[in-house]
């Protein structure tokens, strides 16, 4: 392998701006979207302004084809290979570029102005008198009618101090130089390790853009664009935000190997275009099973991404699974979660696990792990999300909530409501609507007594809300707990898990 070539040059953005224009540069497809805010951009301009060091551009030669984005709209277009790809400092070109370039189809974020009182750059302008568009004062043919304009009205106060914030605007926008590093002689696994040791703390190139970008010419897909309808259509059961890299993970199975065993070049060999959709069934269908048999009402109350890794692995090989097999993989998930199987993310522990596991999936074992005798569940732990405790904790609650109405098939998990102790379990109640937090505040205020109807969805009884009215909130807790027991024992029950308590 030849030796990867970086130097560093100084160039003007105008001539940036330029070989944009001219598809010397361009946008490449893996790239994130366009993501700044309007203060962002703000932000970054008065920076402009006051000559503070912005960073570099770091600029990839690149050694393929691949569709490119337009810099603006983010629309991917023709299959191209220009000079050089834009690795890093896309969100700053794309704001200078939008700002400065007159257009009218141009996103509302880059219709910018520069206050000439203040000297400070907005949106609204309630006087437009004092105001100079970004774009005008980047043009310096406008710019010469403008200063005209003020130079030739003697009636307009501060025409000369505008006249020459105006001219001095300009020249910083024409004149502005920016580093840049060109990447040559590199494939673009290669580009991205330099890219990601250059800029450490930002944003780094991710697995799929990158799988993305190596084989689009041979499958014809835009994988970030298949993995966002994958997303997409996990919503329903409160899954959107499943990462990319935990989807990019299922995709492994398919290919025959193992996630924690596979590197990213395996993924290089599949045709993409025939089999995503049987990816996205997989994991659409585990996705279900956790949101309607395990009560698993979102992300976030998911104690492990390898536990839906596991579940796509099963629908691949049994799309209709027996009531059996259903009630198996139920019974596998509350084991590991209960049990915190998987807290030891050794490659050594995962490994045995889904060995175990995949003896159950190829018919050589009646079950998916050895299940042990559990300990008993112990409180004293602080409750937070993506805890295995935590979890099935909710896991409990929202099973008692589910079954004390009449259509659970309409409810969502909007959160917890702790009226004291935040880190507290005890103090945890879960919310499936948005009248639940109101309901929750008014019956621990009230001093009528509230029917046991509409307090046991919450797990709560009058004697707990007196209780936190007097102030014992150690009498809250106690009763609370007493009554969380016997959900945790109930759900055990119904798995056949057994729990092994010491012997008074």
């Amino acid at each position: 392998m030849s030796r990867i070539d970086i130097k560093s040059e100084r160039e003007f953005f105008r001539e940036i701006f330029d070989k944009i224009v001219k598809g010397k540069y361009a946008i490449p497809v893996f790239q994130r979207d366009f993501v700044w805010k309007p203060t962002q951009i703000i932000d970054f301009f008065d920076s402009i302004w006051r000559g503070y060091p912005i960073g570099s551009i770091i600029l990839w030669q690149p050694d393929l084809e691949m569709p490119v984005k337009d810099i603006l709209t983010d629309k991917i277009g023709e299959i191209e290979k220009p000079e050089y790809f834009v690795l890093d400092g896309r969100q700053r070109l794309t704001a200078f570029f939008g700002c400065v370039y007159d257009s009218s189809y141009k996103d509302s974020r880059f219709d910018l102005y520069f206050n000439l009182d203040n000297e400070t750059f907005a949106y609204n302008r309630n006087d437009k008198h004092n105001y100079i568009k970004v774009s005008d004062a980047y043009d310096t043919f406008i710019m010469l009618n403008i200063m005209q304009d003020f130079a030739s009205d003697p009636t307009k106060e501060k025409a000369k101090s505008y006249v020459d914030r105006a001219k001095k605007l300009n020249a910083i926008l024409q004149g502005y130089v920016v580093g840049e590093i060109y990447i040559n002689n590199c494939s673009l696994r290669e580009a991205e390790k330099v890219f990601s040791r250059i800029n450490s703390e930002g944003t780094k190139i991710s697995k799929s853009d990158m799988l993305q970008a190596i084989t689009y010419n041979r499958n014809g897909v835009l994988l970030s664009e298949e993995i966002k309808n994958i997303q997409i259509s996990l919503e329903p059961y409160g899954f959107r935000t499943l990462a990319q890299e935990d989807i990019l993970n299922c995709f492994y199975k398919f290919i025959d190997k193992n996630f924690y065993d596979a590197k990213l070049e395996d993924l290089e060999v599949m045709d993409f275009a025939s089999v995503i959709p049987n990816i996205k069934e997989c994991i659409v269908k585990s996705v279900r099973f956790l949101h309607d048999k395990c009560y698993v009402l979102s992300l976030a109350i998911l104690p492990y991404i390898k536990q839906l890794i596991a579940l796509t692995w099963f629908f691949r090989l049994y799309s209709d699974p027996t009531s059996s097999q259903v009630y198996e993989l139920q019974k596998w998930f509350m084991y590991t979660t209960y049990a915190k199987v998987f807290q030891n993310g050794s490659l050594t522990n995962v490994r045995k696990i889904y060995r175990r596991f995949e003896e159950y999936l190829l018919g050589r074992s009646q079950t998916a792990i050895d299940y042990n005798y559990l300990e008993p569940f112990d409180f004293s732990f602080k409750f937070s999300l993506r805890n295995a405790s935590s979890d099935f904790l909710l896991i409990a609650l929202l099973r008692n909530y589910m079954r004390c109405v009449e259509n659970s098939s309409i409810l969502e998990y909007v959160g917890v409501y702790t009226p004291v102790n935040p880190k507290s379990p005890e103090w945890q109640i879960v919310l499936l609507s948005k009248a639940d937090k109101s309901n929750l505040m008014s019956y621990f205020m009230t001093e009528v007594e509230v029917p046991d109807d509409d307090l046991k969805r919450y797990v709560l009884n009058n004697k707990m809300l007196n209780s936190v009215k007097n102030l014992d909130f150690s009498g809250f807790e106690y009763e609370r707990k007493r009554l969380l027991y016997t959900l945790i024992d109930s759900l055990l029950e119904e798995y056949d898990l057994q729990v092994e308590y010491p012997i008074a």
